[in-house]
């Protein structure tokens, strides 16, 4: 089975192809160059066609491209790139988070490793409150015997089908912290796949608690490309990079396997 190529980061490279080349074409067909620079992976020959187009560049073939040998898998490397992403969007200007929600488990690893990244040792790091929500399915809520008084329970509307509704649980320690409302909020997560935790968490601290809008922000490593195409609340300001694929497995634990998406 020929070894597939991937862009490290498909956004410098299409901004180091504009520097260099204009918009000139790098040797490959339209398609191919829209799939690399999309992060998509590709055979040797094309990524290294499209490196030769690069003529002026003193980087290196494989500072720029990596062995694409999963597709689905996310290697620490990936999440390095991805933390560092994100971290600059929410916490550099002009947005600069001073507070962060996530999710606990894999997304709270995934939002210390972009705080690790971003903010400085001894000063942000160690300053800046992170609130750890919880979400899961209606029927795995069915089960908790006792809900913790020290959260605040979201719940989607009956309407919606029982099997696909969801259940987040807001720290109350949130309310206590800022109860001005006045943090800028990144909410971090590992994976966005259907949006929903995620809508009923945005609505609650806009239309409840009266966060501004404009003072949230979301951020996340992986996220489904139709996610993207809906372009509504569930939408990140900033992510890692997209997937089509129908599953994707972080170091950390098992494969994540996207719902069949809804527009």
């Amino acid at each position: 089975m020929p070894v597939l190529w991937r862009a490290k980061d498909p956004e410098e490279l299409v901004r180091l192809r504009k520097k260099v080349c204009g918009q000139a074409a790098t040797g490959v067909t339209p398609i191919t160059a829209w799939r690399i620079e999309n992060g998509k992976p590709c055979k040797e020959e094309n990524a290294k066609t499209y490196y030769a187009g690069l003529r002026q560049t003193k980087l290196g073939f494989k500072s720029l491209f990596e062995v694409a040998a999963d597709d689905d898998y996310v290697g620490w490397v990936r999440v390095g790139d991805a933390a560092s992403r994100v971290g600059k969007h929410l916490f550099g200007k002009p947005f600069g988070a001073t507070a962060v929600v996530t999710y606990a488990g894999p997304s709270a690893l995934f939002a210390s490793f972009v705080m690790a990244k971003t903010l400085p040792a001894g000063g942000a790091l160690l300053t800046t409150p992170v609130h750890l929500a919880m979400h899961m399915s209606r029927r795995a809520f069915a089960k908790i015997r006792e809900v913790p008084k020290s959260f605040t329970v979201l719940e989607e509307s009956e309407d919606q089908e029982k099997a696909d509704q969801c259940v987040v649980l807001v720290p109350n320690a949130l309310k206590q912290d800022d109860p001005q409302c006045k943090y800028k909020i990144a909410i971090i997560d590992d994976v966005i796949m259907t949006g929903r935790p995620l809508r009923l968490l945005k609505t609650f601290l806009t239309k409840t608690r009266g966060y501004k809008a404009d003072h949230i922000k979301v951020g996340c490593c992986v996220c489904h490309e139709m996610t993207l195409l809906r372009r509504d609340e569930t939408t990140p300001a900033v992510y890692g990079f997209s997937t089509e694929s129908k599953s994707v497995r972080f170091p950390w634990g098992d494969g994540i396997f996207f719902p069949r998406p809804k527009l």
